[in-house]
């Protein structure tokens, strides 16, 4: 499912902060000027929240896709104010495209999230995420789907620079414990290893929660739980989107 942006309140600001000043009476704004800057950004924000779900599946070819549409597609710099942010996400970006493992890759796409807060910050610009209400349900299905549900709203958070959104998240994941799905066939003991280990991870992220302050804290939380994702749903074969 598509998340969208609140995108004409994005436009506004991003406009209102080219200068971190209104412009000039004599030269307004218009709608029309802002839309090709609008459409952009939310370009830039399918790509990057495909880049996040490639991750978390485990598919590194998709993951460096997305990161690679980033750096070939720029965003217009209107104020040099942007320039240190902007070169930071091309940085980031291209730690995924370079990414020679999963691990790595989720490194890059943090450090990608954490370069869209820094610049959203800076500007003053404040982000409003649609999400849909986390998944009820005690069993492994539920469950997976709260993780779901609890990444993109960690995405969201640091992109955002929210708290209120990341200490939801990290509530959700506290909460849903990880276990293979109901039915399944015994667990080989890789398989009971890797979901251990995701256990471990997955929980300590969610306790920390509200103690997890600050972007580059969060965003070191973020690349773990990431790298966690992918690597035991690469490892025993599990596709997030189908749970």
């Amino acid at each position: 499912m598509l998340r969208k942006l609140n995108l004409a309140a994005l436009a506004l600001l991003l406009g209102c902060a080219s200068n971190n000043a209104p412009p000039p009476a004599s030269a307004p704004a218009t709608a029309t000027e802002m839309e090709p800057l609008h459409a952009v950004m939310q370009q830039h924000f399918v790509h990057l929240d495909d880049l996040q779900k490639a991750v978390i599946a485990g598919d590194l070819t998709l993951a460096k896709q997305s990161a690679q549409w980033v750096m070939d597609h720029h965003v217009e710099v209107r104020n040099e104010g942007w320039k240190p942010h902007l070169a930071k996400l091309e940085e980031a970006a291209a730690h995924v495209t370079q990414a020679p493992d999963l691990m790595q890759a989720s490194v890059g796409a943090a450090r990608v999230a954490g370069s869209c807060g820094s610049c959203h910050e800076a500007h003053g610009i404040r982000m409003h995420f649609g999400a849909v209400p986390a998944a009820e349900g005690d069993d492994t299905r539920a469950h997976m789907k709260r993780h779901q549900w609890a990444a993109d709203r960690l995405w969201d958070a640091v992109v955002g620079n929210s708290d209120a959104v990341w200490n939801e998240a990290t509530t959700a994941l506290s909460d849903a414990p990880l276990h293979l799905a109901d039915g399944r066939e015994g667990p080989t003991d890789l398989a009971l290893e890797m979901i251990n280990e995701a256990a471990e991870v997955v929980h300590r992220v969610g306790e920390q929660g509200e103690q997890t302050k600050g972007r580059d804290a969060r965003v070191q939380a973020l690349g773990e739980f990431l790298s966690t994702c992918a690597a035991c749903h690469s490892q025993l074969g599990i596709d997030p989107e189908a749970q």
